[in-house]
């Protein structure tokens, strides 16, 4: 799933397996996604690493916190 140029990952949140180009960062997912500084600030301080592009969208649109309100 992976060249020389970029590295295989397993996403900390959801454990998928994702391939991180930031090696090339202007061809990797992740720019796909625009992230508010407390999404950036929550992911920093919670998980280690890269995260998915879906994990990405997911915590920046901010349904995760919906779910946990439900609880």
């Amino acid at each position: 799933m992976t060249d020389q140029k970029h590295e295989a990952k397993t996403c900390p949140r959801c454990a998928r397996e994702f391939v991180c180009k930031a090696n090339r960062i202007h061809q990797c997912g992740c720019m796909e996604v625009r992230l508010s500084r407390e999404t950036v600030d929550h992911i920093r301080q919670t998980y280690d690493g890269c995260l998915c592009v879906a994990c990405l969208a997911l915590l920046e649109s901010g349904a995760e916190a919906r779910l946990d309100a439900l609880r």
